[in-house]
């Protein structure tokens, strides 16, 4: 069986325009484009660049991190 896609997941977020990461456990999950897909998290990993890119790229609220390994659970 097939467990529902969530309404909401746990995310690394920008949490202001200083660079500060922060974990947030209530992100809304978005509608999926039709080019795009939804990936259960299995695993992650913060480099370099998550951290450039909280510092003057992300608005705050940005989901942020590149590095993931999970399953698809959704196509759109």
């Amino acid at each position: 069986m097939i467990a529902p896609i969530p309404k909401t997941q746990t995310a690394i977020i920008a949490a202001d325009e200083e660079g500060t990461l922060r974990i947030s456990h209530d992100v809304p999950v978005i509608d999926l484009e039709p080019d795009s897909v939804l990936v259960k998290t299995a695993a992650l990993a913060l480099n370099p660049v998550d951290s450039k890119m909280a510092k003057g790229f992300a608005v705050p609220n940005a989901i942020l991190g590149f590095d993931f390994a999970g399953v698809v659970v959704a196509i759109g």
